[in-house]
């Protein structure tokens, strides 16, 4: 396989494109990805956080303190939107 052929995971394209760019093939989510839901009012994150931290180490061996931010800033945003989140 040439260099060219390769496609490395972190490779300068990948990172440029960005979500849905140079992509022309069209995701088909579920329908209930259109249902917004306001996360403040429908979920007590002081409760939801430490599950979320324990499953996230659970699921990966090791506490990705991180990963564990970016989804606790993603549910505190109020309505997340799963289509980004993907």
């Amino acid at each position: 396989m040439s260099r060219q052929q390769m496609r490395l995971p972190f490779s300068r394209n990948n990172m440029t494109m960005g979500p849905g760019k140079g992509s022309k093939k069209k995701n088909k989510y579920p329908p209930e990805f259109e249902t917004a839901v306001d996360v403040t009012k429908k979920v007590n994150l002081d409760i939801i956080k430490p599950w979320i931290s324990n499953r996230v180490t659970e699921l990966l061996g090791v506490e990705d303190e991180v990963l564990i931010g970016m989804i606790y800033a993603f549910l505190e945003d109020g309505k997340p939107n799963p289509v980004v989140i993907t």
